[in-house]
């Protein structure tokens, strides 16, 4: 578990690329296998051929890995914007009323960031 919330955004990313590449690979093979472009080049022929039915499957599953790991990006994204937001905050009093949502993007986006709230609440001389 550790090592995912370490680099949660690489794997949620890499996650996002495979489920593009492998929709559109299992896109074509649904619904233009029957074009002729596609039945003269012998590496999508090949693909498609060994994937059979399955492709279905696989169309079905790289829909829901896409929809998964884009949201998880995306929510990273937004959750690291609004910590580097928060954390700025050139004010005691603003940074202790936001050190409970703090805490909890900074668990969210890993240790890392948590470190950064400790050295921040320490700069500030909060206890």
């Amino acid at each position: 578990m550790e090592l995912y919330r370490k680099n949660s955004m690489i794997i949620s990313f890499i996650g996002l690329i495979i489920g593009l590449i492998f929709l559109l690979i299992s896109a074509l093979g649904i619904f233009l296998n029957h074009l002729d472009f596609v039945k003269e080049n012998g590496f999508l022929q090949s693909i498609f051929d060994a994937l059979g039915n399955y492709i279905y499957w696989l169309f079905i599953a790289m829909i829901t890995l896409t929809i998964a790991c884009g949201w998880i990006f995306v929510d990273l994204v937004l959750s690291r914007q609004k910590f580097d937001e928060l954390v700025k905050t050139g004010s005691k009093a603003v940074f202790v009323r936001n050190f409970n949502e703090l805490e909890d993007l900074a668990w969210k986006l890993g240790p890392k960031y948590m470190d950064i709230v400790y050295e921040r609440k320490k700069k500030l001389r909060i206890k």
